[in-house]
């Protein structure tokens, strides 16, 4: 389900004087309580338009109960002002700030710093998507890849520092007035490829590779405890079976010394 930070939330003592009222009754009626920022967990599988649309409908019936009366639409749009800070992708969950009324118009200046993301990475494939949504059209052999410490050693410096990144076609960024998942998933496939996506400046400052995931991480709740504990034993079974494997096929010692 969703989940809010109602302590994250920063109020504009001046918002009663120009908040939308209800005319009529003998005291007027708020449109907001409350204007500013929230913070809300977005789950797995929501779109941040699905997040903005359930807090507005919350808001909505909650103005309605406390007697406001006005028109809830002004000029074909919703009246009740709420945005979002930044795309998350659907198959991502973790925290998305929200603008409320005046909060709106603090998105843009509140945002500015770092982020950060964890992932959980299968090697071997290539999807259309680059994620575990799209089809598979490559698959390698990944069998030379035998430690954490070689993708330290080998992947990690390519990431990190100032890098020249060519998004990736369904991704939130916009050519053209448009935003290319939404070239990937409505056109036809040519007018996917033939979509020119220019490079960006940008700036990792820090990647971190572990075969497993912190516990902060797990309590936090971006991700699905249970879930993650239940895969977490299924490569380690996985890796133990195949290390008996190799072990029962590799020759005795006392063959070894007599050749």
């Amino acid at each position: 389900g969703l989940s809010t930070s109602s302590s994250s939330i920063t109020t504009d003592p001046s918002s009663s004087s120009t908040t939308p009222t209800a005319a009529g009754n003998k005291e007027s009626v708020p449109l907001y309580l409350s204007e500013g920022l929230i913070a809300v967990h977005k789950p797995l599988t929501w779109t941040c338009n699905d997040v903005v649309s359930y807090i507005r409908n919350i808001l909505t019936r909650d103005a309605q109960s406390r007697g406001f009366e006005g028109k809830m639409r002004k000029r074909g749009k919703p009246l009740m002002k709420v945005g979002h800070g930044g795309t998350l992708d659907p198959l991502a969950s973790g925290v998305l700030v929200l603008g409320i009324g005046k909060g709106t118009s603090k998105l843009q200046s509140y945002l500015e710093g770092d982020k950060q993301y964890t992932a959980m990475v299968e090697l071997g494939y290539e999807t259309t998507t680059l994620d575990a949504e799209g089809e598979i059209v490559k698959t390698m052999d990944c069998a030379h890849v035998t430690s954490i410490d070689s993708i330290r050693e080998k992947v990690v410096p390519k990431f990190t520092g100032k890098i020249q990144q060519v998004p990736p076609l369904y991704s939130a960024i916009r050519v053209d007035g448009k935003r290319l998942y939404e070239i990937a998933r409505n056109g036809d496939e040519k007018d996917a490829q033939d979509v020119e996506i220019p490079t960006r400046d940008v700036e990792v400052y820090k990647v971190e590779v572990e075969n497993t995931l912190s516990r902060n991480v797990i309590e936090s709740g971006v991700v699905d405890g249970k879930k993650y504990k239940e895969a977490v034993q299924e490569l380690e079974a996985a890796a133990a079976a195949a290390a008996a494997e190799k072990a029962a096929a590799a020759p005795p010692e006392d063959a070894q010394e007599s050749d």
